[in-house]
């Protein structure tokens, strides 16, 4: 699980680092996903403002939505998408793995339902 993590990190990083031209819907929001181990990870990206206009790098924030809840959801509760144009930096919310009941949960130990039964090793 600890890989699994540090490979989302880095991969998402090394893609916050290189920067493509402006597109032409001027989009600062993303939705995206990749596949790991058979399964479909989905997560959202907003870009400051700024993003496509400066050559600075970007600090970035991963936002976890609690259980049942959504990248959507966390982003609205939060209200990050706003304080990341006005500080400047890039929000990253990712999305648990959905269960059974089609709840977006985290492994969070004996929490979780069907989540629950995914093994992490700490160290």
């Amino acid at each position: 699980m600890r890989l699994t993590i540090l490979s989302l990190v880095t991969m998402l990083s090394l893609a916050a680092c290189s920067k493509s031209p402006v597109p032409a819907t001027g989009s600062f929001d993303i939705n995206a996903s990749f596949a790991h181990q058979g399964t479909t990870r989905t997560y959202a990206v907003h870009l400051p403002k700024n993003y496509y206009q400066s050559n600075q790098h970007f600090p970035v924030v991963f936002a976890l939505h609690g259980g049942y809840g959504s990248a959507v959801n966390m982003a609205s509760l939060t209200g990050l998408n706003a304080k990341a144009d006005s500080a400047g930096f890039i929000v990253v919310y990712p999305e648990g793995a959905e269960n059974p009941s089609e709840a977006r949960t985290w492994n969070a130990g004996n929490c979780c339902g069907a989540n629950s039964g995914i093994k992490t090793r700490m160290t």
